[in-house]
C-alpha cells in the first residue's frame, strides 16, 4: 500500500482523523498487514486515533481486533504508547476499552 512522506498509509491518516467509515474499509481489506504499520514516528493507526481530541470508541474497537497486545504497547519515537495519550487527553472511554482488552495483571506500560 502507498506510503506518504512522513510514511503514514491511509489507514494512519484515516485513523488519526477519526474517519470510522475510511478505518472500517481499509480494515476490510487487509487487516494484518495495516494495524502494526508505523510511520516514520513510529506511530501507529492506535497511536494516532488515540492523539485525536475526541477518538471514536468504534474506531478503537475495529483496530483492537488484531493483534491487540502489540497495539497497545507499540511506543513511538518518544517512548509513548497509545495508553499515554489517551490518559493525557482524559479519554476515558478509550481509556476503558483499552484497559479491557489487556490480560488482567498485565500493566500497558511494561517494556
Amino acid at each position: 500500500m502507498t506510503r506518504d512522506r512522513n510514511e503514514e498509509m491511509p489507514i494512519h491518516l484515516a485513523a488519526g482523523r477519526n474517519i470510522q467509515t475510511a478505518v472500517k474499509m481499509l480494515l476490510e481489506i487487509a487487516p494484518e498487514d495495516q494495524v502494526l504499520q508505523v510511520d516514520n514516528n513510529r506511530r501507529t493507526p492506535l497511536r494516532l486515533l488515540c492523539e485525536y481530541y475526541r477518538p471514536s470508541a468504534e474506531i478503537l474497537k475495529m483496530l483492537l481486533k488484531t493483534a491487540p497486545q502489540q497495539q497497545i504497547r507499540a511506543r513511538d519515537n518518544h517512548q509513548r504508547a497509545p495508553i499515554h495519550l489517551a490518559v493525557e487527553w482524559a479519554s476515558k472511554k478509550i481509556h476503558s476499552i483499552t484497559f479491557r482488552v489487556l490480560a488482567p495483571g498485565t500493566s500497558p506500560v511494561s517494556k
